[in-house]
């Protein structure tokens, strides 16, 4: 959809998928719950391949615990009372173990 792609922020685009999920819920691929993690993890991953400083920085932090602390977003972030299930943190530490093993 191309207003998801142009939001202007991550924040704009994750409300659109949310609002056309809701809206058009045939516009959504039906295992679409299965498959979200690996679609992440695919972008994710071409954002520290392309970009050296963003590859730079995920790297200087060591080995801390990554949090998603968005009050909104109970999937990849930990939500507003952090009982989310932070797959945005839990993505990323597994990202920078792999690129500490090239």
């Amino acid at each position: 959809m191309h207003a998801i792609r142009t939001a202007p922020s991550p924040e704009a685009a994750a409300r659109l998928g949310r609002m056309t999920q809701r809206l058009f819920p045939k516009l959504v691929r039906s295992d679409w719950d299965l498959v979200k993690i690996d679609i992440m993890r695919v972008a994710v991953w071409a954002k520290f391949e392309q970009h050296m400083s963003v590859r730079s920085l995920l790297l200087s932090t060591g080995d801390a615990e990554l949090v998603e602390a968005s009050p909104n977003d109970y999937v990849w972030g930990t939500g507003l009372d952090g009982t989310g299930k932070n797959l945005l943190g839990i993505l990323l530490q597994s990202i920078r173990d792999e690129l500490r093993r090239r």
